[in-house]
């Protein structure tokens, strides 16, 4: 500041009990993101021997706008009443945030980065990727994910809705239960939320969560992001 006054920042440490998963999902308004992810802290905490809590923010709109779900899964009660400062896992559910909000600001180092995004070739990725997040995964040393879930959803008659597809990923990648364990309990919450809809609404969901895995795709990072 002007008057030279302010304290300088000093790094923030978690105080959250050791074993602790915690994972940052960027939304879009209106894709489904925050609903999963709250069915997620509500299954695993009432499913499994883990403790589950669960921080949702969103812009002003509606529909449409920013959502950041704040998840945190653990062997021990979780008390941390803040939001994540080191995550383990990183989603992103919409490529324009890539480019325009620092999504991986808050990634541990060797952390999981999923990205969802038509980029299916290391030729888009590398046209499309800005030269800063590629400097900065290269840096950090992320484990990065693609997959193309808004094409998978589409096909599949959900329209925008890719938050199956993007469980089935978080399930996958964040080692906060083991995929036997966790692919089975989506599939249940799938029916409890969306069985008064119709045997179509809930097969084409589960059929999202079948298709998601094998549509993942690591993009292994090349030397020369470290300098792009």
């Amino acid at each position: 500041d002007v008057s030279h006054t302010s304290l300088p920042l000093i790094p923030v440490e978690d105080s959250i009990p050791a074993g602790t998963k915690q994972c940052i999902v960027w939304g879009f308004g209106s894709d489904g993101t925050v609903g999963a992810n709250k069915e997620a802290v509500k299954t695993i905490s009432e499913k499994t021997s883990l403790f589950s809590q669960g921080h949702f923010a969103h812009d002003s709109h509606k529909a449409g706008g920013v959502t950041i779900s704040h998840l945190r899964f653990g062997p021990e009660p979780i008390q941390a009443e803040y939001e994540i400062q080191q995550a383990d896992y990183i989603a992103c559910h919409h490529p324009v945030f890539v480019k325009t909000l620092d999504v991986i600001e808050k990634a541990r180092k060797g952390s999981v980065f999923v990205l969802n995004s038509t980029w299916t070739t290391m030729d888009k990725m590398e046209r499309e990727l800005p030269a800063a997040m590629k400097r900065k995964i290269h840096s950090l040393g992320l484990k990065f994910y693609n997959i193309d879930a808004t094409t998978l959803a589409r096909d599949l008659g959900l329209g925008p809705r890719i938050n199956m597809i993007m469980q089935a990923a978080f399930y996958k990648l964040s080692d906060v239960l083991s995929v036997a364990e966790a692919i089975p309990l989506l599939k249940q919450s799938i029916i409890d939320v969306y069985g008064s809809k119709g045997k179509k609404i809930v097969k084409s969901n589960h059929d999202a969560v079948d298709a998601a895995l094998p549509k993942l795709v690591e993009i292994i990072v090349p030397p020369s992001w470290a300098t792009a």
